[in-house]
């Protein structure tokens, strides 16, 4: 079931903290967007991200995938320590017992890389 994107604007770009089972399986990730042509899916807890460029997806397909979401706090993407520990946290608050740290992101996204 498709779920609006809440969206909250840092600097140049539209980020969103996302659930996408179909592509990460069952935890959260970020999905920041500079337009319909350039977004990244940073996938914190596995440390992969999927950029636009390597992925043969739209925007709008992986909106379409989307079934939570919920604007992020702003800071750096750099700050991958802290974004994996909260990810986690909302992730098993957001999954429960289904929640899933380990399984990697879908290779038939496209091609992942590590962050």
């Amino acid at each position: 079931m498709q779920s609006p994107i809440h969206y909250a604007t840092h600097g140049t770009a539209r980020v969103a903290i996302v659930a996408c089972p179909t592509i990460c399986g069952n935890r959260l990730a970020y999905l920041s967007q500079k337009g319909d042509s350039s977004w990244a899916l940073r996938d914190f807890i596995t440390g992969r991200i999927l950029r636009s460029g390597k992925s043969e997806m739209t925007l709008r397909e992986i909106e379409a995938l989307v079934t939570y979401s919920e604007k992020p706090v702003y800071r750096s993407v750099e700050r991958k320590t802290e974004w994996t520990r909260e990810l986690v946290s909302s992730s098993q608050r957001e999954f429960g017992a289904n929640y899933d740290g380990i399984t990697p992101p879908s290779s038939a996204a496209g091609s992942w890389r590590s962050l």
